[in-house]
């Protein structure tokens, strides 16, 4: 195994100040960038530009370690409560092709460290010829993120929440919100390179009530996967942005009635056993 540290040139070094980037091998996990200048040591001076400063860190880690943004195959944005994640999203589809975009799950954070507003957590490939994007018949291209990307033999997979495809969420109970969202989920897991439930080695489950809802939600949960196969499993509560429009619901389509709030959504990394 080969470990190295990737550090741009310029970037403070301390003891107590963690690496901008760990590579192993040909996949680089890199420390969440926000929205200050490494060099400088300035703030951005609105949303938009932590946004900005954020992937432009990205960028020069991965420039550092000889790649781009291309290379990136997982993303967390987190962001504070409050902010135009309509303006986010602007941005960061401009720092991605359209169509490969990466594997993404966005959490809304009662605070991040600093006052920011706004960070990115990113892991990448160096091999492009092993990062295929996947994108099912029932989904269409997203500038924000793909389905999930494949790399090696390893499927990061997009937080996928209870829509159907071209209906939206339709329904306010979580339980059945969490049906359809494994049908979802297992669908892209058949879809790539021919995975299952049993292939899913890590799940983040995110409810925007987790104390009304989490036994019940994990109770169904555990059924969709056989005994001796559970994957590790992260538990989150995030706010919804459905929740804080129209009275709690989501702002609908012209011509269509108002949308139930999504109140759950997982993403899966699955690792490709041996059939």
């Amino acid at each position: 195994m080969n470990r190295k540290v990737i550090h741009p040139d310029g970037w403070p070094q301390a003891p107590g100040i963690d690496p901008p980037g760990i590579q192993i091998n040909d996949v680089l996990y890199m420390s969440a960038m926000g929205g200050v200048d490494p060099v400088t040591g300035k703030m951005a001076a609105d949303y938009p530009g932590e946004v900005k400063q954020a992937l432009d860190n990205v960028a020069t880690i991965l420039k550092t370690a000889g790649m781009t943004m291309k290379n990136v195959i997982w993303v967390n944005p987190f962001s504070t409560p409050g902010n135009n994640g309509r303006a986010m999203n602007q941005i960061y589809a401009s720092y991605f092709e359209f169509g490969n975009t990466p594997g993404r799950a966005t959490i809304t954070m009662e605070g991040l460290p600093k006052q920011q507003h706004f960070i990115a957590f990113c892991i990448a490939g160096a091999d492009l010829s092993k990062r295929h994007t996947t994108l099912p018949r029932n989904m269409q291209p997203s500038p924000t993120a793909s389905p999930g990307i494949v790399y090696d033999d390893t499927y990061y997979m997009s937080a996928k929440s209870g829509f159907i495809p071209d209906q939206g969420v339709v329904t306010p109970d979580v339980l059945l919100q969490l049906r359809q969202t494994m049908r979802n989920l297992l669908d892209d897991l058949q879809y790539a390179p021919d995975m299952d439930f049993p292939d899913v080695v890590f799940a983040t489950a995110y409810l925007t009530d987790i104390h009304t809802d989490e036994d019940k939600y994990l109770d169904l949960y555990g059924t969709f996967f056989k005994s001796g196969h559970f994957p590790a499993l992260t538990v989150l509560q995030q706010e919804s942005p459905q929740s804080r429009a129209a009275g709690g619901f989501a702002q609908a389509a012209p011509g269509r009635p108002p949308a139930p709030p999504s109140k759950e959504q997982i993403s899966f990394i699955a690792v490709q056993q041996p059939k």
